[in-house]
């Protein structure tokens, strides 16, 4: 999965060469910490709203979108439920 997601060979991944320095691979519950509502740039609604509001100010969006419809942890919750079950 992590292959096919950066677009190299699964042997490649053991290579020396190959590094994943840098990038996160987030858990579940680190996924939904970042999908919930918040006042840091951690939460992802936080972020998006930064970014809706600059697009909307300088006129490259018409209408700020939903967030509550655009980010939705539903999938996620039910992950977590059933790991709990």
């Amino acid at each position: 999965m992590i292959s096919n997601s950066l677009g190299i060979d699964e042997e490649d991944l053991f290579d020396q060469e190959v590094t994943f320095e840098g990038i996160e691979l987030p858990s579940l519950e680190r996924n939904l910490e970042i999908m919930s509502p918040g006042n840091t740039t951690d939460s992802l609604h936080f972020t998006t709203q930064l970014y809706t509001d600059f697009f909307a100010i300088n006129g490259t969006i018409n209408a700020p979108p939903d967030l509550e419809t655009l980010i939705n942890p539903r999938l996620l919750e039910s992950l977590q439920e059933d790991d709990n079950s």
